[in-house]
């Protein structure tokens, strides 16, 4: 995954990282840009056109201080979702293999890639009452026997779908085309968006057509 997709991390995820998985915590603070290339979502005609208006995020928030009253000793986090996965990833491999060994129908615990969800179903079996299908890559469909399931699969889970868990609310709130793009050094608009005056962790920009 190139394409950095999501890329704010609330605050809520950031005290579970500083947590749970420091190393990542550590890794998504080094990665991040100095505060004030991204506190702002900026609004206009064209990235570096007539600026409608910027709305300020206080995303630098203070330091943790045990002797006042700070709700969190975090501060919310600005990391694109392919460094952050990857980041993840990596801590993912070193602690699977740090455990004892074990064993999955045969095969090592693992990370296992191109494989889908089938069905999850729970059972009477004390050990193990929660059975997950799955197929890999070649369509051969296998067994996982657990205690329990973290699923993670977005807004159109399958999994959700399986549990009749059904989505509420407007399931179309707003219609937005997402750009990425990267700038070359030397040219108009990367020395543009090096001002601070346009940075922003966002550029949300209008047709003036509609």
């Amino acid at each position: 995954m190139s394409h950095p997709q999501a890329h704010y991390i609330n605050l809520r995820s950031m005290e579970i990282l500083r947590h749970c998985v420091p190393r990542v915590y550590s890794g998504v603070l080094k990665g991040m840009a100095p505060a004030d290339t991204w506190e702002h979502f900026r609004f206009g005609t064209s990235v570096l056109g007539r600026q409608l208006g910027k709305v300020r995020h206080d995303v630098e928030g203070k330091h943790y201080d045990q002797n006042e009253n700070h709700p969190s000793p975090c501060r919310v986090g600005h990391l694109a979702q392919n460094k952050f996965c990857r980041l993840l990833l990596e801590e993912a491999r070193e602690r699977i293999a740090s455990l004892p060994l074990s064993r999955m129908d045969g095969q090592l615990e693992g990370i296992f890639f191109q494989n889908q969800v089938k069905s999850i179903s729970a059972h009477e079996d004390a050990k193990c009452p929660v059975t997950v299908v799955y197929a890999n890559e070649d369509a051969v469909e296998k067994q996982i026997h657990c205690n329990f399931v973290v699923a993670c699969d977005g807004s159109r889970s399958q999994t959700r779908q399986q549990m009749g868990v059904d989505m509420e609310g407007d399931p179309e709130i707003q219609h937005l085309l997402n750009v990425h793009f990267r700038t070359t050094p030397g040219t108009r608009l990367h020395t543009a968006l090096q001002d601070i005056d346009n940075c922003g962790m966002l550029h949300f920009v209008y047709n003036q057509q509609c």
